[in-house]
């Protein structure tokens, strides 16, 4: 992943760990900044609140704003979300005035495909995240616009099945979904260095770059950042997966060899990223239980 120096998300420093008050001081800058943006996303668009442009956005070349610019699908993503959660809660409410779970369930599945679709889409056009950033939004929106869909299918169709059987089959598709999606991303992530992140660089270590990633906690994420050259243009790029803890094993000043996607430099592999065996098992179960229930409802033993 391409480091953007005005990405105040990201924060640079020669150090692996922050300190106690740097890390709250990130933290705290890093959630300002979030609601700044979810502010701007549902004003006006090209209306600053304080009615003029910055001078120096303005006299910005084309050049320098390149890795800044996000893409049209990855704007779209964003609003769709928020227009989900107000969706959401107007379904909630008109489900329970009128209590009506079917309405409930049109929604929700019709939102969860959507979002699903969208979200392969949007992030296709994101100019900043690395292949793997991109693969794995593809793979989770499809995933999330199978389940949509299914659902949404199912629900039209429920009349034609025992209740025991409806939710038998609702369960199948849950528990098949989550056990391919994780199989896929074991997969992924055993091989990516090998057969997707084949081609390699030497690259230098000129620091870390720590990031906070509010969906799982505030827990503080952290690459090195590599310094190369590759056909004659400059790159300075992270990891497309950071992580918590990188154990010192690149420092500042070391030359490493990185793993990038042909045709894609930004694209960084950890290759000790080392989840995808835990990712394999992880799907096991889903799967399992999946084929099980399967056999089960097709052999008449539920319903």
């Amino acid at each position: 992943m391409r480091y953007d120096r005005n990405d105040k998300s990201l924060l640079f420093s020669v150090k692996s760990t922050l300190s106690d008050e740097e890390r709250e001081a990130f933290v705290k800058e890093s959630r300002e900044l979030l609601y700044k943006d979810l502010k701007e996303l549902v004003s006006a668009p090209g209306s600053p609140e304080d009615g003029s442009e910055d001078k120096a956005e303005k006299e910005e070349t084309e050049e320098q704003a390149a890795p800044r610019r996000k893409g049209i699908g990855a704007k779209v993503a964003t609003a769709v979300a928020v227009l989900t959660v107000l969706a959401v809660i107007t379904t909630i409410i008109l489900a329970i005035v009128r209590r009506d779970l079917v309405l409930f369930g049109y929604a929700m599945s019709s939102v969860v495909a959507v979002m699903g679709l969208v979200t392969a889409i949007a992030e296709e056009d994101d100019d900043i995240s690395g292949s793997g950033l991109r693969f794995s939004g593809k793979i989770t929106g499809t995933c999330f616009f199978l389940l949509g869909v299914s659902v949404l299918i199912l629900i039209i169709m429920r009349k034609n099945f025992q209740e025991t059987v409806f939710f038998s089959i609702l369960a199948i598709i849950g528990f098949a979904l989550i056990g391919v999606w994780t199989l896929i991303a074991g997969l992924t992530n055993i091989f990516a260095y090998k057969f997707i992140y084949r081609e390699k660089i030497k690259a230098t270590c000129t620091g870390y770059i720590h990031k906070v990633d509010f969906k799982r906690g505030r827990r503080m994420l952290i690459s090195p950042l590599f310094s190369f050259t590759r056909d004659g243009k400059e790159y300075e790029c992270l990891y497309d997966f950071p992580v918590e803890d990188i154990n010192g094993e690149i420092a500042p000043g070391d030359k490493v060899l990185i793993g990038t996607v042909p045709g894609h430099p930004e694209s960084v592999w950890n290759k000790e990223r080392g989840k995808g065996v835990w990712l394999l098992l992880f799907s096991l179960p889903f799967l399992g239980v999946a084929i099980l229930m399967t056999v089960m409802t097709v052999t008449g033993a539920i319903g």
